[in-house]
């Protein structure tokens, strides 16, 4: 019997200089309805919040149907998307956009946009979550979050976002480009302590719930050719045997595994074959990774947002915090006769890497 992981690699000669931007073979499969024939889905995933004590790790992903003639989306999307904040709206790395004087306004000009295509632009962090989350039970759980309440947009204004919006359905219309759905997963502390406690690995954390997000791609566009491009998780290189057990694979083929892209052909029990790339710099290379990162900072910053807002209500004078660890050390340190009366454990409120 074959080994179900091929091992065999088929890596073109490595480049040179800045990486541009990605435009993957589309991965071979069976199609069943014409209509999507010449189109596949590219589907963007990264993180927020994988370093920080305080506060959760977000995983997000967008996914966009685009024509097989169309390959840089920014390109396709252009003028009304553009890697710079100003008049057009912005969509690169989050790290890029944030943080700035403007605070959350280039993170909202860039997400909230293509949110309202689908309707109304969401209200509150609750409103956003319903719109791109599973049923969000820790806002429920956490004192920080319980009955608590975040207003959106925060730095910029609903009238700008909705003629952003315009502007956005418009280049979308023209280029045959689709924007198909948007997904954030929160791991909130005591979860990611219980998750880390389960794998007793910081790393598989983040996987599991990219895994998901290319597991819920799968099952939503079951007739679609995908390509999912992942912004590169760490200093890894190779994620075939993971892929290959989260995903419950069939057989995965490695097609290259280097310093700036590890790409699989990771085949399913119902033979359709979906090409999984992680890049590196995928935020400056792939727009839908991009967004997603801008997605997952957002959601992360709501977070923070109603977090801070708790405990300076029992600690007057308190400085916020961004939940990263040396700024995190000091904060422990005020709170802590505020924790002690409250008996707030550890558990929820302080990730254990």
């Amino acid at each position: 019997m074959s080994d179900p992981i091929d091992e065999t690699i088929v890596s073109p000669a490595p480049s040179r200089g800045k990486f541009p931007p990605v435009a993957l073979r589309p991965a071979p499969a069976v199609r069943s309805r014409s209509a999507m024939a010449a189109t596949r889905v590219i589907v963007g995933i990264d993180e927020a919040g994988y370093g920080p004590t305080l506060g959760p790790l977000v995983v997000a992903g967008t996914a966009f149907e685009v024509p097989d003639g169309v390959g840089d989306l920014w390109r396709a999307l252009a003028p009304a998307v553009s890697r710079k904040p100003g008049h057009a709206i912005p969509v690169d790395d989050s790290k890029a956009l944030y943080p700035s004087s403007h605070g959350l306004r280039n993170l909202e000009e860039g997400v909230l946009p293509f949110l309202a295509l689908g309707g109304e632009i969401p209200g509150t962090l609750a409103d956003l979550l319903g719109r791109v989350s599973p049923p969000a039970r820790h806002l429920a759980e956490y004192p920080w979050y319980r009955d608590r309440s975040v207003a959106i947009p925060r730095n910029t204004y609903a009238t700008h976002v909705r003629a952003l919006a315009s502007r956005l359905a418009d280049a979308l219309a023209r280029s045959g480009v689709r924007f198909i759905g948007a997904r954030a997963l929160p791991v909130p502390s005591g979860e990611f302590n219980r998750r880390v406690e389960a794998t007793r690995n910081k790393a598989a954390v983040s996987f599991g719930r990219v895994a998901a997000i290319i597991e819920r791609a799968r099952r939503k566009f079951p007739d679609a050719r995908i390509e999912i491009h992942v912004d590169r998780q760490s200093g890894r290189i190779r994620y075939g045997r993971g892929l290959y057990r989260a995903l419950g694979a069939k057989h995965l083929k490695i097609i290259s595994q280097r310093k700036e892209e590890s790409s699989y052909d990771v085949t399913d029990s119902t033979g359709r074959t979906i090409r999984v790339a992680f890049l590196l710099g995928g935020e400056s290379r792939s727009l839908p990774i991009a967004l997603a990162s801008m997605l997952a900072k957002y959601v992360r910053e709501l977070h923070m947002a109603l977090f801070n807002e708790f405990w300076a209500e029992n600690v007057p004078g308190l400085k916020p915090t961004a939940g990263y660890p040396n700024d995190a050390r000091r904060f422990l340190a005020d709170i802590a006769d505020a924790r002690a009366r409250l008996g707030i454990p550890d558990e929820i409120l302080i990730r254990r890497r």
